[in-house]
């Protein structure tokens, strides 16, 4: 689904923090999650924010109060079935765009999935991003990078 350039992409922290009553960013991450549900705030997320965000959410290495795997299938169906957050998607040329990302910058290891995201926001023109994350993504230089925290 292509979306509209000013819409920004809820990174996988965002959502986690949304549904982590622990984290110290429990209330702001909530807040702006549900803006976007109710279409007052322009937010996308993708299948691997999704996946990264069931990973996170039933690890208890990752929270103190994980959610079993059928608590965070509820969620994960309520991002999917949201009206007010598109869902954007890889779409054929993605992974070409990555590997021309990841030669021009020499991208290793983990950050091949940062890489992997951008990739997949430029394929659907989405050139914001709200995340705590930010040098995940300033350091490439292709998206406007907001960190709701600060």
């Amino acid at each position: 689904m292509r979306t509209s350039s000013e819409a920004g992409l809820l990174d996988t922290n965002i959502l986690v923090y949304a549904h982590d009553t622990l984290s110290p960013h429990y209330d702001e991450a909530r807040e702006l999650r549900d803006r976007a549900s109710r279409g007052e705030l322009p937010a996308c997320i993708s299948p691997q924010n999704i996946l990264e965000f069931y990973s996170v959410v039933t690890n208890p290495r990752k929270l103190k109060n994980p959610l079993t795997p059928q608590q965070a299938l509820r969620e994960v169906e309520i991002y999917l079935n949201s009206r007010g957050i598109a869902k954007i998607y890889p779409i054929a040329n993605t992974i070409f765009r990555t590997v021309e990302l990841m030669r021009h910058f020499g991208v290793r290891r983990e950050n091949t999935f940062d890489v992997y995201l951008i990739a997949t926001m430029l394929d659907n023109g989405i050139r914001l991003v709200y995340t705590e994350d930010t040098s995940h993504f300033e350091k490439y230089g292709l998206l406007d990078v907001i960190n709701p925290f600060i």
